[in-house]
């Protein structure tokens, strides 16, 4: 079961955390139209939609101060508590 997990969460997503920044590079499958899970990364809590067209990420209130993801190579600040929707060519 932990496979499924890490194809869900790695392969699908592209999910990294490198270079002080979470970053993404999500490829569906066709079959697969919307991938949605919670994660914890340096004190936030976030959950992520993806779809073959977007990826939405809500952090829930926070103290931690803003982060920086990369979606598909466009970099965002996510500041504390905050959403970001980050669209992207299919």
């Amino acid at each position: 079961m932990a496979g499924t997990v890490d194809i869900l969460q790695r392969a699908y997503t592209g999910l990294e955390a490198r270079d002080n920044m979470l970053r993404f590079n999500p490829i569906l499958p066709k079959e697969l139209g919307k991938l949605h899970f919670h994660i914890r990364y340096r004190g936030h809590e976030l959950n992520i939609t993806i779809t073959p067209s977007s990826l939405t990420i809500k952090d829930l209130p926070t103290f931690a101060g803003p982060i920086e993801v990369s979606v598909k190579g466009q970099r965002e600040t996510l500041p504390a508590g905050g959403d970001k929707i980050v669209s992207f060519a299919l």
